[in-house]
Parts: C-alpha cells; structure tokens; sequence
C-alpha cells in the first residue's frame, strides 16, 4: 500500500511540475512583450498599438512554447 502511495504522490508533483513550467511558458513571453511593447511605444511614439501588438505576439510565443512542452511530455495514443 505505500508503494501506491508513492506513486500517487509522484505523479501529482510531475504534474505540478508540468503545470508550472506551462504557467512559466506563458507568462514570461508575454511579459516580455509587454516591456518590449512598451518601450517601442515610447520609443517610436506609435501609442498603444506596439503594446498591444507586442503582448499578443509574446502570448503567441508562450502558448506555441506550451503547446510543445505539452507534445513532448503526454505521448498522444491512437
């Protein structure tokens, strides 16, 4: 019985591992973005535009990154 326990208990923190690296894929690109974003902003005086365009294309970065961490660490069956 503590075996099983063991094996509960290990694949609950694999999957909060994975959970955190998702959460990490995500957020930093975007956050990057957001700075990057912004100091284009002020930069070329271009407004909000660059903001928003920069944070949409770190979302896009982070949720592709996602997307790949999650192919690589669940093995699809057919």
């Amino acid at each position: 019985m503590a075996q099983r326990d063991q094996r509960d208990q290990t694949g609950v923190m694999s999957a909060l591992a994975l959970l955190g690296q998702l959460g990490l894929c995500v957020a930093v690109p975007t956050a990057v973005g957001a700075v990057v974003g912004t100091y284009a902003a002020r930069r070329l005086n271009a407004g909000g535009v660059a903001v928003v365009a920069a944070i949409l294309a770190g979302l896009a970065a982070g949720l592709y990154a996602a997307y790949r961490l999650i192919k690589k660490e669940i093995r699809w069956k057919p």
